[in-house]
């Protein structure tokens, strides 16, 4: 089933890595804001993608429910593995990015960046939005398989 799951999710996997090396990028030239962090946000795409990929699971992918939620899981780790990945770059080069920002690791603006922050930050990311992700990919599944076009 993982291969079926993997096979299916190889166009999501590709999309969030273009996503999460635009979001290193940026940071190099552009100051940090609200608006341009929202420009390439992560998180966002993995739900959105976990929605759309959940919810063509049964007629493109020919995946079960356990095949649904597996699909988005794996979005989810996916995807925090390249913001673990991006973030661990960043400190380890000195670069100041978006993924060592202090919004994006969810701390006070005066709390200084150290790599037991980022552990803590990015740990408890990767069980939350791997749990979330799934969740997201039934609930495209459960609302939107109707929709979803049929495998040709």
């Amino acid at each position: 089933m993982l291969s079926s799951v993997l096979r299916y999710l190889r166009l999501p996997f590709v999309m969030l890595t273009i996503w999460a090396l635009g979001r290193f990028v940026i940071g190099f030239f552009a100051e940090f804001s609200p608006r341009t962090n929202a420009t390439f946000s992560v998180v966002v795409m993995t739900l959105i993608t976990s929605l759309y990929f959940g919810a063509m699971s049964k007629s493109i992918g020919g995946l079960d429910w356990k095949g649904t939620a597996l699909a988005g899981a794996s979005i989810g780790v996916v995807a925090q593995l390249l913001i673990i990945f991006f973030t661990v770059v960043s400190l380890a080069a000195g670069l100041n990015t978006y993924y060592v920002h202090w919004d994006a690791l969810n701390v006070p603006p005066e709390t200084p960046i150290t790599w037991g922050t980022v552990v803590f930050a990015r740990s408890t990311g990767i069980v939350v939005n791997t749990i979330m992700a799934a969740l997201e990919a039934c609930l495209g599944r459960l609302l939107f398989a109707g929709l979803a076009p049929k495998a040709a």
